[in-house]
């Protein structure tokens, strides 16, 4: 989705994400939801619901199914030096893409 400069100078960038995000809500399809912290009106938690948490799952076990096709076409020593050196170039505080760092995890 791309953010588009309406005529009034405001960045209209939700105007098809709405529908979008309704017609989710409608199939029960959304990945998170909002709602008030008890503890504190001007917060919002974001937990994801059932199906975030079944997108989330099946995104692990496909990158483990590509881990173990990389690790079969290179071998695991490549693949671990590989991704070594992915880690080496890659500033340290970047947001992981492992399911344990997007929830709190090691």
């Amino acid at each position: 989705m791309a953010l588009v400069a309406g005529d009034d100078g405001h960045h209209d960038d939700l105007a098809g994400h709405r529908v979008e995000r309704r017609a989710a809500e409608e199939r029960g399809e959304l990945l998170a939801e909002r709602t008030a912290d008890p503890t504190d009106a001007r917060r919002k938690l974001v937990r994801l619901t059932p199906h975030g948490l079944d997108a989330l799952a099946r995104s692990a076990r496909i990158f483990d199914e590509l881990r173990a096709r990389w690790s079969a076409t290179l071998g695991p020593d490549r693949l671990r030096a590989l991704e070594t050196d992915l880690r080496t170039v890659t500033p340290p505080d970047t947001f992981t893409l492992d399911a344990e760092g997007w929830l709190g995890g090691p």
